[in-house]
């Protein structure tokens, strides 16, 4: 017998590294990580076991092709249906999965972050709420740079010619024309404190709609 629990899910999209994980994290702590669980769709990139690791280093990784869609969108409905259910863990080092995966627990609302989330029209139509964070160009690659290098083992040319031949290419047709389907933006240069809590709101609401 299925847990009689409502789940609500919701979406964080913006370019790479406009600020995404930071305000997902802060949405977490402040309604409480046993209410609200994060998943990335980052975390769905496809497995290249059998491919050799130079190839990997030249697949673009910002286009929609690159992630496994599909099976984000039926865990996510997993979870609605009350199921628990594994999430791949994705080592950016070996641009391939671990063996080990992540178990997430059906919670009133799940948070779903990526930035090609908006893309898919069969994802997309899963969030209750979508959210969309955008900064400029610069700031991204300046954080991009500094994140890379520092939590991915990646060097500081790599990463420069990675943004410029795909990153950027990328977001310009794949990312930014989905800012439209968002119902709140949200500017990722300041503190994020308010429209927490204005998100907050909206999910406690005993009048907030549900799922469509």
């Amino acid at each position: 017998m299925l847990p009689s629990l409502t789940t609500h899910i919701i979406g964080v999209s913006g370019g790479s590294c406009s600020g995404k994980t930071h305000f997902v994290r802060s949405l977490i702590e402040e309604v409480g990580p046993s209410k609200i669980s994060g998943i990335e769709h980052e975390s769905y990139y496809r497995g290249l076991a059998g491919t050799p690791h130079t190839q990997r280093r030249t697949i673009n990784y910002d286009h929609p092709s690159a992630l496994d869609t599909e099976l984000l969108t039926s865990h996510l409905h997993s979870l609605l249906r009350g199921h628990t259910i594994n999430v791949p863990i994705y080592d950016y080092t070996t641009h391939s999965r671990k063996d080990l995966t992540v178990t997430v627990k059906p919670t009133p609302f799940i948070v779903v972050e990526g930035i090609l989330i908006y893309h898919h029209p069969e994802l997309r139509n899963i969030f209750n709420l979508s959210v969309y964070i955008h900064a400029p160009a610069y700031v991204r690659l300046g954080r991009r740079l500094k994140r890379d290098v520092k939590e991915r083992g990646r060097t500081y040319f790599s990463v420069l010619r990675q943004y410029l031949s795909t990153v950027h290419r990328a977001h310009n047709r794949f990312v930014r024309p989905t800012r439209h389907f968002a119902d709140i933006q949200i500017s990722g240069l300041h503190n994020y404190s308010s429209s927490i809590q204005h998100i907050k709101s909206i999910l406690i609401s005993p009048h907030s709609t549900t799922h469509q």
